[in-house]
Protein backbone atom coordinates (compact mmCIF):
# COMPACT_ATOMS: atom_id res chain seq x y z
CA UNK A 1 0.00 0.00 0.00
CA UNK A 2 3.00 2.38 0.84
CA UNK A 3 4.97 1.55 -2.79
CA UNK A 4 1.59 1.94 -4.57
CA UNK A 5 0.01 5.02 -2.52
CA UNK A 6 -2.81 3.83 -1.30
CA UNK A 7 -1.92 4.86 1.76
CA UNK A 8 -3.54 8.16 0.88
CA UNK A 9 -6.45 6.25 0.11
CA UNK A 10 -9.00 6.87 2.73
CA UNK A 11 -10.74 4.05 1.57
CA UNK A 12 -8.28 1.60 1.15
CA UNK A 13 -6.74 2.09 4.49
CA UNK A 14 -10.53 1.88 6.08
CA UNK A 15 -10.26 -1.75 4.83
CA UNK A 16 -6.98 -2.50 5.96
CA UNK A 17 -7.99 -1.60 9.26
CA UNK A 18 -11.41 -3.88 9.07
CA UNK A 19 -9.12 -6.43 8.16
CA UNK A 20 -6.83 -5.65 11.07
CA UNK A 21 -9.90 -5.15 13.61
CA UNK A 22 -11.80 -8.24 12.76
CA UNK A 23 -9.98 -11.32 11.33
CA UNK A 24 -9.08 -14.02 13.35
CA UNK A 25 -5.54 -12.73 14.87
CA UNK A 26 -7.21 -10.10 16.13
CA UNK A 27 -3.98 -7.99 15.61
CA UNK A 28 -5.93 -4.81 17.55
CA UNK A 29 -2.66 -3.11 18.53
CA UNK A 30 -1.55 -2.83 14.74
CA UNK A 31 -4.95 -1.87 13.99
CA UNK A 32 -5.39 1.35 16.00
CA UNK A 33 -1.65 2.51 15.22
CA UNK A 34 -2.92 2.35 11.96
CA UNK A 35 -6.14 4.43 12.84
CA UNK A 36 -4.30 7.01 14.84
CA UNK A 37 -1.64 7.30 11.57
CA UNK A 38 -4.58 7.99 8.81
CA UNK A 39 -4.55 11.41 8.49
CA UNK A 40 -8.62 11.58 8.27
CA UNK A 41 -9.86 8.10 9.30
CA UNK A 42 -13.69 8.06 8.58
CA UNK A 43 -16.19 7.07 11.21
CA UNK A 44 -15.75 3.63 9.96
CA UNK A 45 -12.77 3.12 10.69
CA UNK A 46 -13.59 3.94 14.57
CA UNK A 47 -16.52 1.90 14.29
CA UNK A 48 -14.74 -1.40 13.02
CA UNK A 49 -11.98 -1.12 15.52
CA UNK A 50 -14.13 -0.43 18.60
CA UNK A 51 -16.12 -3.24 17.22
CA UNK A 52 -12.74 -5.11 17.50
CA UNK A 53 -12.35 -4.36 21.28
CA UNK A 54 -15.66 -5.39 21.96
CA UNK A 55 -15.31 -8.89 20.19
CA UNK A 56 -11.91 -9.49 21.86
CA UNK A 57 -13.89 -8.48 25.25
CA UNK A 58 -11.24 -5.93 25.88
CA UNK A 59 -14.41 -3.17 27.02
CA UNK A 60 -11.98 -0.88 28.60
CA UNK A 61 -10.02 -0.17 25.26
CA UNK A 62 -13.47 0.43 23.30
CA UNK A 63 -14.43 3.04 25.62
CA UNK A 64 -11.09 4.53 25.53
CA UNK A 65 -10.87 4.56 21.58
CA UNK A 66 -14.60 6.32 22.28
CA UNK A 67 -13.51 8.76 24.24
CA UNK A 68 -10.57 9.34 21.67
CA UNK A 69 -12.85 9.53 19.08
CA UNK A 70 -14.90 12.13 20.50
CA UNK A 71 -11.64 14.91 20.90
CA UNK A 72 -11.36 14.41 17.35
CA UNK A 73 -12.57 17.61 15.59
CA UNK A 74 -13.40 16.20 12.24
CA UNK A 75 -16.15 13.48 12.83
CA UNK A 76 -18.66 12.38 15.33
CA UNK A 77 -19.98 9.31 16.32
CA UNK A 78 -22.86 7.65 14.49
CA UNK A 79 -25.72 5.44 14.69
CA UNK A 80 -23.65 2.15 14.05
CA UNK A 81 -21.20 3.22 17.19
CA UNK A 82 -23.37 3.68 19.89
CA UNK A 83 -24.85 0.15 19.72
CA UNK A 84 -21.40 -1.10 19.61
CA UNK A 85 -20.49 0.75 22.78
CA UNK A 86 -23.93 0.15 24.90
CA UNK A 87 -23.51 -3.35 24.39
CA UNK A 88 -19.59 -3.08 26.02
CA UNK A 89 -21.33 -1.07 28.69
CA UNK A 90 -23.76 -3.82 29.38
CA UNK A 91 -21.85 -5.50 32.11
CA UNK A 92 -22.61 -4.26 35.29
CA UNK A 93 -19.21 -3.08 36.59
CA UNK A 94 -19.26 -0.79 33.72
CA UNK A 95 -22.79 0.90 34.16
CA UNK A 96 -21.39 4.64 34.88
CA UNK A 97 -19.62 4.46 31.76
CA UNK A 98 -22.92 3.06 30.56
CA UNK A 99 -25.14 5.65 31.79
CA UNK A 100 -22.78 8.55 30.49
CA UNK A 101 -22.67 6.75 26.76
CA UNK A 102 -26.49 6.62 27.18
CA UNK A 103 -26.27 10.78 27.84
CA UNK A 104 -24.10 10.94 24.85
CA UNK A 105 -27.28 8.82 22.56
CA UNK A 106 -29.20 11.50 24.28
CA UNK A 107 -27.37 14.49 23.60
CA UNK A 108 -26.78 13.64 20.03
CA UNK A 109 -30.10 12.47 18.88
CA UNK A 110 -29.92 9.06 18.34
CA UNK A 111 -32.67 7.94 20.78
CA UNK A 112 -34.90 7.20 18.20
CA UNK A 113 -32.63 5.27 15.73
CA UNK A 114 -34.23 1.62 16.23
CA UNK A 115 -30.77 -0.41 16.67
CA UNK A 116 -29.50 2.41 19.30
CA UNK A 117 -32.61 2.31 20.94
CA UNK A 118 -32.70 -1.84 21.55
CA UNK A 119 -29.09 -1.61 22.56
CA UNK A 120 -29.88 1.40 25.10
CA UNK A 121 -32.75 -0.89 26.60
CA UNK A 122 -30.60 -3.81 26.39
CA UNK A 123 -28.11 -2.22 28.77
CA UNK A 124 -30.37 -0.85 31.11
CA UNK A 125 -31.88 -4.18 31.83
CA UNK A 126 -28.39 -5.69 32.25
CA UNK A 127 -28.17 -3.62 34.91
CA UNK A 128 -31.66 -3.99 36.15
CA UNK A 129 -33.10 -0.72 35.73
CA UNK A 130 -36.46 -2.20 34.20
CA UNK A 131 -38.46 1.52 35.19
CA UNK A 132 -35.56 3.30 32.89
CA UNK A 133 -36.01 0.59 30.26
CA UNK A 134 -39.21 0.87 29.91
CA UNK A 135 -39.67 4.58 29.76
CA UNK A 136 -36.90 4.27 27.23
CA UNK A 137 -39.17 1.75 25.25
CA UNK A 138 -42.71 3.84 25.63
CA UNK A 139 -40.18 6.89 24.20
CA UNK A 140 -39.66 4.60 21.07
CA UNK A 141 -41.41 5.40 17.65
CA UNK A 142 -40.74 1.65 16.10
CA UNK A 143 -40.53 -1.12 17.80
CA UNK A 144 -38.92 -4.59 16.15
CA UNK A 145 -39.08 -8.20 17.14
CA UNK A 146 -35.58 -7.65 19.28
CA UNK A 147 -37.11 -4.79 21.17
CA UNK A 148 -40.33 -6.35 22.33
CA UNK A 149 -37.68 -9.51 23.00
CA UNK A 150 -35.57 -7.37 24.70
CA UNK A 151 -38.55 -6.33 27.48
CA UNK A 152 -40.14 -9.34 27.79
Amino acid sequence: MVLTGLVNDGFAMSRLVAFCALSESRALEYCTKILYWIHEPNVFSWNVTIRGYVESEDLEGAVLLYKRMLRCDVLKPDNHTYPLLLKACSCPSMNCVGFTVFGHVLRFGFEFDIFVHNASITMLLSYGELEAAYDVFNKGCVRDLVTWNAMI
